[in-house]
């Protein structure tokens, strides 16, 4: 196993199965979050409950919903992969976040609908390409007035408490929300990620 994950063009020399499998995906050593993510994205009903497995076995309780992403992307590669591989983690991820915190939304669908917010807000905030303004605090709330559903809180209808949904904000402010390569080349992790490491 050690030399095929050290190897030029590492694979897995045998097949996974999922829900033991994902144990050992989890905790093997020196695993490539590239290769890891190679694994669970391919659609493929295995590759499907594979990710479920994997994404199970972390506990988010109590958690930020940014503190959370940021475990996330230390663990899964989500850096240049294409929109539908995204949506697939990113809907795995949300329902397990939402199972855990489940008074942090107004109901599942906010959850996916935040997840993928904090993404485009890290975008927006650090891509060095983007040449319009930078979203503010308000551009932020603004995209998410009345998206609450019938559990929406306050007369905005909000998918979180307004406070909450500020408190996002300022973190992806403060602390860009780094992918796995980032982490590589830099050699350390940040605040946020270490907090959830240690877990």
């Amino acid at each position: 196993l050690t030399k095929h994950l050290h190897s030029p063009s590492p694979t897995l020399p045998f097949p996974l199965y999922s829900c033991q499998n994902s144990n050992l995906l989890r905790f093997l050593p020196n695993l490539d979050s590239q290769l890891l993510t190679k694994e669970l994205i391919k659609n493929d009903k295995y590759n499907k409950d594979l990710l479920l497995h994997y994404i199970s076995m972390y506990d988010y309780t109590g958690l930020s919903v940014v503190e959370a992403l940021r475990h996330l992307t230390f663990n899964i590669s989500l850096f240049n992969m294409d929109s539908q591989c995204i949506s697939r983690v990113l809907d795995a991820f949300s329902d397990r976040y939402h199972l855990h915190n489940p008074t942090t939304f107004s109901s599942p669908d906010s959850s996916l609908l935040i997840v993928n917010g904090v993404i485009m807000l890290n975008v927006d905030l650090y891509n060095p390409n983007n040449s319009r303004p930078r979203m503010r605090m308000e551009d932020w709330k603004r995209i998410f007035r009345g998206l609450g559903g019938e559990g929406g809180w306050g007369e905005e209808g909000w998918p979180m408490r307004e406070e909450e949904l500020e408190g996002v904000y300022r973190s992806v402010k403060e602390e860009k929300l780094e992918f796995w390569q980032e982490y590589k080349g830099k050699g350390r992790v940040g605040e946020g990620e270490w907090r959830c490491l240690v877990r």
